[in-house]
């Protein structure tokens, strides 16, 4: 029988999922990762940046598997693990599978990695996480994370050396400049932008503000469904565009 259930989450980009790290210390206020960690007492807020690696993991041995793996799911790459992120995914690749990179990226990262994992780049899309360009509101929401500026600089730079390239605007923090944001990372995407929600936003947020905050508030205005059709209208008609299960609801 054909289950009517929706694909959701990391569902909707890959079959398999890998991580090497516990914590992140881009501290995004809105982390699934984090909320599930706090909600199950396996983190509290104050030792979740601090990023401890699993050196099982990074040791294990990988074998092609059927369908697109996505690295990593509730890290990211970062100066700290960056070692390890760089062995799972050779071992990965090694394996010959074809693998979702997923990041806030750090030039830093990127630049390393590219050299490192050239040989392999018919097996890789690169997906640069990037919804905000305001670089006030991005350190509201990812105090931790790298600005637009070095995101957009970081996807260029992926671009150029011959990989494929996607953003996730998931979650889309400032909609309201939706239209300039997609602009700029066109030129340097070959798949795909998507764009979604901030999921769950007042309970992965409660952690910090517990009684609310005014930037929380402000999103949450602008993810009614109204809002959404808005956006959606923007780029209905753009083979670029692609929605997440959130703004398809």
């Amino acid at each position: 029988m054909k289950s009517n259930k929706n694909i959701t989450g990391t569902k909707e980009w890959a079959v398999h999922n890998v991580n090497c790290c516990t914590g992140c210390n881009h501290d995004c206020i809105y982390c699934y990762a984090r909320s599930m960690a706090l909600r199950f007492k396996r983190t509290t807020p104050e030792s979740w940046p601090n990023e401890i690696i699993r050196d099982g993991q990074v040791s294990k041995a990988r074998k092609k598997l059927s369908g697109t793996v996505m690295f990593p799911t509730t890290h990211d790459i970062t100066l700290g693990n960056l070692n390890a992120c760089e062995t799972v995914l050779k071992k990965l690749l090694v394996a010959e599978n074809r693998v979702l990179v997923v990041s806030k990226p750090h030039m830093e990262c990127i630049e390393r990695l590219y050299r490192a994992l050239a040989e392999y780049k018919d097996q890789i899309l690169f997906r640069f996480t990037i919804g905000v360009i305001d670089d006030e509101l991005r350190s509201f929401w990812e105090p931790g994370a790298p600005a637009f500026d070095e995101r957009l600089a970081c996807l260029k730079c992926a671009f150029e050396a011959g990989f494929d390239t996607s953003v996730s605007c998931e979650p889309l923090l400032e909609p309201w400049n939706v239209q300039s944001l997609v602009e700029a990372l066109r030129p340097f995407v070959t798949d795909s932008i998507w764009i979604g929600k901030a999921n769950r936003l007042q309970q992965r947020t409660r952690w910090k503000y517990p009684k609310g905050h005014v930037e929380v508030e402000r999103l949450l205005k602008w993810q009614t469904d109204e809002k959404v059709l808005e956006v959606y209208e923007m780029f209905q008609n753009d083979p670029l565009v692609k929605w997440k299960e959130s703004y398809k609801d």
